[in-house]
């Protein structure tokens, strides 16, 4: 009569790290040991043991020195037949870790396990792996002392698992351990994974054992309870290799069984490897997570940094052997697009060691050696294009190696679905190829350059500059920046004292607050509607900078920005109190620019001028022409104004805002830039179709511009008479600029 045992299940509250995947090696174990449960009388309490989201249930009575139910264990002993051997007969857990559970279906021939459904999450694509205990492995082949008619009667031994959620049944599955029924010859001699995507929803499972041979050890190994179905691929845009399963400090070579090479995938790439086990060698790719620096030895693949990329474990080794070729298959519908983005390379510890030697006088720079990796990229067998990538370079003028994991990019490779890597070297004396070890580490495969790639616009209208809604941003360095196409906007920033003066990027909308913590353009918008725009504050040193990256900005013949009023200026001009109109108060910026340590020019742009009869405020965004800072590399701005009652410099607030820098002149755009009064000119063509031009002051440039407002024609000059040549036709504008003020008129050309 089977004896009844009452197994009471204590729910605690306690604090634990929940994780999909329950590996057991939270448990801790002396080495090569086991838990059977915490021993009770005879007619006592089960016991249970948790790890994550799972409880497992176990019943021990002491005086049967009897136990059943889940043990865990870290047992590695793949020889010893009998029920006092708990270990796997693979050796160890789960891709080669230490702890897993094992189960014996006994007395009861059930073993039970609760899941915690608020931690465990859903199990689509997931389940766990499974093996036989050495003990019943070694019963089904019969070993001395089995005594076992297993294969001989065609048997079979399953484990069957049932699904409960709230006491109901859900679905049961068999999962089969040997099977020898018919022509059948299988056994689950390695950890084999299984899908348990069936029990979603369930709180609880039941193991049972199905077979029909009468005999046969009621035992199962389990690990990884919860992990991702193998077959079902991670694509991540990042090739990091982190999913692949090694000891520590180890690496996978290939495997010996496939006769005409293997591969490995990670993601969206599939890489090759070639392995002969019999001659110990092997070429391709191999992944690794190798730490060993100092061991000069093509046995050792680690990087000569010890770690993969940002020092992760996992990376790739390639050996571009007696083929010199490796080969990598890219998932096109996986990848995503490279551009901006490629990979990490290193060198391994054999290719630096060689490349170094052992004299005092590295080995390469004796002898001026170079080592390169080409890499070819191809679509459907089509060569797309190839590049090279320097490991090493000693030859004259030169001494350089790739020591550590260095950004290499792969944006060129468009959509090709394949590359191969080939060796390049002058170290080839002896007439056998390339002495150099034809090695590389790779990682990071689709990483983001880490040196951002500006896109470089004509006009910088700082749209790609990111913001939450209505706010701004400035640099809290003390000596910030930031970059938008080819302007790069300096700042000064005083922790102490919370101050901030310079340039800051903003989308503010409020046109009404009054107040220096308000950087909104008046308009309430960037120019044009647009969201993002720069605001000024040209404070305690009253100068704020801008570079000009020259190789990648425009000509600024005929092009400028727009210039607005912040809100905090507009209302201060506005307010009574300061009685700026009544004072005949002006504000302007005075924009100087420099090519290197050389100023070039400089022009002040009229912000709000009340002087005498004007009532000018640029409360709009309004264009002003910049096409003489010609080939400027830095622009500084400062304010000039004459509020300056109490002695401490200008009182209005020195803000301005501009967008669009680099936008074409939408027309001939009078902006008075000296306060000068307005001057008059004498223009005309003669009958050779030469324009004519006599002021009362000197002349210092004049541009012609077609009704389109597309310049036609420009002209230093500094005189008080200039005359050009000028092919254009019909209706023209004449924009002179003099050394009291700007001119311009509207001429007829019809010689």
């Amino acid at each position: 009569m089977k004896k009844t045992v009452l197994m009471v299940v204590a729910l605690m509250c306690t604090f634990a790290c929940f994780a999909q995947v329950v590996d057991f090696e939270d448990l801790e174990l002396a080495p090569n040991s086991a838990w059977t449960g915490v021993p009770g009388p005879e007619d006592g309490d089960g016991s249970s043991f948790t790890s994550s989201y799972l409880t497992l249930y176990n019943i021990n009575i002491s005086e049967w020195n009897y136990w059943e139910g889940f043990a865990y264990t870290n047992g590695t002993d793949s020889e010893t037949y009998g029920y006092t051997n708990n270990s796997a007969v693979a050796g160890h857990g789960n891709a080669n870790s230490a702890n897993y559970v094992t189960c014996y279906m006994g007395w009861y021939d059930k073993a039970g396990i609760k899941i915690n459904t608020a931690n465990s999450g859903s199990f689509e694509n997931r389940g766990a792996y499974f093996c036989l205990p050495t003990y019943v492995s070694g019963y089904v082949d019969n070993v001395e002392g089995a005594y076992s008619n297993f294969i001989a009667n065609h048997s079979y031994f399953s484990v069957k698992i049932t699904a409960y959620a709230d006491g109901t049944e859900l679905e049961n599955r068999d999962v089969v351990m040997a099977d020898f029924r018919g022509d059948l010859t299988y056994k689950m001699d390695d950890w084999t994974y299984v899908d348990l995507s069936w029990i979603d929803g369930a709180d609880s499972l039941y193991f049972e054992a199905v077979t029909d041979d009468g005999m046969t050890p009621y035992y199962f190994c389990m690990d990884d309870f919860g992990a991702q179905d193998p077959s079902i691929i991670n694509y991540t845009e990042i090739v990091d290799f982190e999913d692949l399963t090694l000891s520590p400090n180890s690496s996978w070579i290939g495997d010996a069984d496939a006769e005409d090479g293997s591969t490995f995938q990670s993601s969206y790439m599939t890489l090759y490897n070639y392995y002969m086990a019999d001659w110990g060698y092997w070429e391709g790719f191999a992944y690794t997570n190798g730490t060993d620096t100092e061991t000069n030895s093509s046995s050792n693949l680690s990087s000569c940094v010890g770690h993969g990329a940002d020092n992760s474990e996992n990376y790739v080794t390639s050996y571009m052997g007696w083929y010199n070729m490796s080969g990598v298959k890219i998932d096109r519908e996986h990848c995503g697009n490279f551009e901006n983005r490629g990979a990490y390379f290193c060198m391994p510890v054999l290719l630096k060691k060689y490349v170094v030697g052992n004299a005092s006088e590295y080995y390469y720079a004796s002898h001026q050696f170079y080592f390169k990796v080409k890499a070819s990229a191809y679509a459907n067998g089509t060569l797309v294009d190839e590049r090279e990538i320097m490991m090493a370079d000693f030859t004259e003028g030169h001494s350089y190696m790739m020591d550590d994991w260095t950004y290499v990019d792969f944006s060129w490779i468009a959509n090709a679905d394949s590359l191969y890597f080939t060796a390049m070297s002058n170290d080839t004396a002896g007439g056998y190829g390339i002495n150099t070890p034809l090695y590389f580490c790779m990682d990071n495969f689709g990483a983001e350059n880490p040196n951002p790639v500006i896109n470089y616009t004509e006009i910088v209208d700082f749209e790609e500059l990111e913001l939450e809604p209505n706010s701004y941003w400035y640099s809290t360095d003390e000596y910030g920046s930031f970059s938008s196409s080819y302007l790069t906007l300096y700042s000064y920033y005083d922790e102490d004292w919370a101050y901030w003066e310079g340039f800051a990027y903003t989308n503010g909308t409020d046109a009404d607050t009054y107040g220096y913590s308000n950087l909104s353009a008046i308009a309430g918008s960037g120019n044009d509607d647009s969201d993002n725009y720069a605001t000024c504050y040209m404070g305690w040193y009253g100068t704020s900078g801008v570079k000009i990256d020259t190789e990648h900005s425009v000509d600024f013949t005929n092009r400028g920005a727009y210039f607005c009023l912040p809100t905090y200026v507009s209302k201060y001009v506005d307010d009574e109190n300061v009685s700026f109109a009544e004072n005949h108060f002006y504000y302007s910026v005075k924009v100087t620019a420099f090519a290197g340590e050389n100023e070039i020019a400089n022009r002040e742009i009229v912000m709000a001028d009340f002087r005498e009869d004007r009532t000018y405020k640029m409360d709009e965004w309004t264009f002003v022409d910049l096409s003489w800072i010609a080939n400027a590399d830095s622009l500084y701005f400062e304010a000039v104004g004459n509020d300056t009652a109490g002695g401490w410099g200008i009182n209005t607030p020195t803000y301005f805002c501009m967008d669009d820098f680099g936008a074409l002149n939408p027309g001939p755009v009078y902006v008075d830039t000296n306060f000068a009064e307005a001057l008059s000119i004498d223009a005309y063509f003669d009958a050779a179709g030469i324009l004519n031009l006599n002021c009362e002051c000197r002349i210092l440039d004049v541009c012609v511009y077609d009704m389109a407002g597309r310049l036609v024609k420009n002209v230093s000059a500094n005189d008080n008479s200039v005359s050009m040549p000028v092919e254009n036709r019909g209706m023209l504008i004449v924009s002179a600029r003099t050394e009291k003020g700007m001119v311009v008129c509207k001429i007829i050309n019809n010689r």
